[in-house]
């Protein structure tokens, strides 16, 4: 692709420079086409070289260490095999953050922020002060202590890069809110806050995630997983697990971000979250990446979420997929039911298909526009066609399981960035990324637990 954007830049200003020199001697109609020609092909080479940079980008390979290794107090980052990794301690988190990965967080809150604030014009953080100050009243004061430090680290950082961007607190907290844009709308938000009506609209529309959860005698729960988000230029090979030490939690995700979108914890329970329909009008929880942190903090079981979530509650409406080493498994869809009451779907012992999780409403498996009807239909066929071919003792839930996330385009898609497979009763995970089509990626293993060694 690279290579065709440069011969389409040579060869549009060729036929450009070619009308000048040809218009007084050649066929106007001959001239008219090659300068058409010209003008055609320097616009799809930038197009082309815009869409790479700034939305999705070629593949990489994850055997090419995107990071380089760095300590520094508070935090280092380094490689378990091909697995990047940051390390942060007790002492100054989101600091340690900042600093390691600061020429990162510059080059992806720059995509982002072309993206966010310039294509789709939606506000910066420094006007949405009222909204975020009612956020925070719903967050942890050390998640906020954090987000403070991860600014200051990267402003660190920026001086010492000669970068003359800044990033405050707001900024950061303002990132987090993305994973909830399909429901949350911090611009009609403000607006209500200062009494002045406003058309809503969403950040992004292009996430479909998916999640599978199966468990029989030989692997214990399965948790399979797909995470679609846009990478806004190198965001999938900017992918890194992040791990709190003292808190004991991981969670696989990209610079600046604090939260967990697929995350686990010492005691091997796992989380990992869909967007789905749905309306927040008003600030009654945690943003959704923060909340699932807070959750792997404060959980070691599944129990131990259901009996959480009767006292702290998301900012709004999504799917979390829950599994635990004891062998148990749900997904719980915020606000999804009458009322706006939680529904919970449980993993059944030795199903013919896992149970299933995309991006609609449950129960009524209707709404959103994420392709979850054709997800479900293909998933559903693949499945059973496996129960009917394969012998009951012969059937390899884990593979079939892996293979299901390499469907492509619906389930593997060109914004798959993470793809991941738990087995948390054996204490094994299988992770792959990229800027797309994660699923098709080599699989990188690692003990769920070596990484709090």
């Amino acid at each position: 692709m690279k290579t065709l954007q440069v011969a389409g830049l040579i060869l549009g200003s060729a036929a450009l420079a070619a009308t000048f020199v040809l218009f007084p001697v050649a066929d106007v109609v001959v001239v008219s086409a090659i300068g058409i020609f010209g003008g055609f092909s320097i616009l799809i080479s930038t197009m082309s070289w815009l869409f790479l940079n700034y939305v999705t980008c070629a593949k990489h390979d994850i055997s090419q260490h995107y990071y380089r290794e760095a300590e520094c107090i508070g935090g280092r980052l380094y490689y378990r095999g091909h697995i990047p990794i940051l390390e942060l301690g007790p002492e100054n988190p989101g600091w340690a953050h900042g600093y390691l990965l600061g020429s990162h967080i510059f080059q992806l809150r720059k995509n982002l922020n072309l993206a966010i604030h310039g294509i789709l014009m939606q506000p910066r953080a420094n006007k949405l002060s009222k909204t975020l100050h009612e956020i925070r009243q719903h967050i942890p004061h050390s998640y906020q202590k954090e987000m403070q430090e991860l600014a200051e680290g990267y402003n660190c950082w920026a001086k010492e890069a000669g970068v003359s961007t800044s990033m405050t607190s707001d900024d950061v907290l303002l990132m987090h809110l993305i994973a909830d844009s399909k429901h949350f709308h911090p611009k009609t938000i403000e607006n209500t806050l200062v009494s002045a009506p406003s058309k809503e609209g969403g950040l992004l529309d292009a996430v479909a995630c998916t999640s599978l959860l199966h468990r029989d005698s030989k692997n214990g729960m399965l948790f399979a997983r797909n995470m679609d988000w846009c990478p806004f230029g190198q965001g999938g090979a900017a992918s890194l697990v992040i791990v709190w030490k003292e808190q004991g939690v991981a969670a696989l995700g990209v610079p600046g971000m604090i939260g967990a979108v697929t995350g686990w914890n010492r005691s091997r329970l796992t989380g990992a979250m869909n967007v789905c329909p749905g309306t927040t009008k008003s600030i009654r929880g945690m943003p959704s990446m923060l909340f699932n942190r807070h959750i792997l903090e404060s959980s070691d079981t599944v129990g131990d979420v259901k009996r959480l979530i009767e006292k702290v509650r998301p900012l709004g409406p999504y799917h979390l997929t829950i599994a635990d080493k004891q062998g148990d498994g749900s997904c719980i869809s915020f606000y999804q039911d009458e009322q706006e009451k939680d529904h919970i779907r449980h993993a059944r012992k030795e199903a013919e298909k896992p149970l299933l999780v995309v991006n609609w409403r449950y129960p009524e498996c209707k709404g959103g526009s994420f392709s979850s009807a054709g997800r479900t239909q293909l998933l559903t066929r693949y499945f059973e066609q496996a129960s009917k071919t394969i012998s009951h003792e012969e059937l390899d839930w884990r593979a079939l399981m892996a293979n299901a996330l390499k469907l492509t385009p619906l389930v593997n898609s060109w914004i798959t960035m993470h793809s991941l497979l738990f087995a948390p009763e054996k204490d094994e995970v299988s992770m792959s990324w990229d800027n797309g089509y994660a699923a098709s990626m080599p699989k990188e293993h690692i003990s769920m637990s070596e990484v709090f060694v």
